[in-house]
């Protein structure tokens, strides 16, 4: 079935409405009244990067509320990456998981992560060649530069 285009603007008013609702039911999605800008949702990813050498599980995971997953490292992964490395690999996998589906009409997502490395690549300022290589990666992906624009 595809969808007209009227059919096309009323789903995606109610994807809107879903995303940035506290507690949003169907019946919100149908509502006119929209939200004060004082109120709007924050969708929180979070992440974490686990790399100890005697854990079988010891690789990248990120949550979004009751989604979860997990991708095992090999050891030569675990090798080649410093914990900020793969701290910041996370968050970008994270984030390009969600960013065109679930998060794809959000306002404000929020990017949970346990380095430091990472906010201070976020705002350009990489440091070592590796992380600015993986920044411009991130920057240069489609998927984040048509999130970064306004709706």
């Amino acid at each position: 079935v595809v969808p007209t285009a009227e059919e096309r603007r009323m789903l995606a008013r109610c994807a809107y409405v879903i995303t940035n609702y506290p507690g949003a039911s169907l019946l919100a999605s149908v509502e006119p009244e929209r939200p004060v800008a004082e109120s709007t949702t924050v969708w929180v990813l979070a992440g974490d990067a686990a790399r100890e050498p005697d854990d079988l599980d010891a690789g990248l995971g990120h949550a979004l509320y009751h989604l979860w997953t997990h991708m095992r490292l090999s050891q030569d992964m675990l090798n080649a990456f410093d914990t900020p490395h793969l701290e910041f690999i996370q968050l970008v996998m994270m984030f390009l998981t969600h960013a065109e589906g679930r998060l794809q009409h959000a306002q404000c997502v929020l990017l949970e992560c346990d380095a430091l490395a990472t906010p201070v690549t976020l705002v350009k300022r990489a440091r070592t060649p590796l992380m600015r290589a993986l920044l411009g990666a991130l920057l240069a992906h489609p998927v984040y530069r048509r999130f970064l624009q306004p709706a």
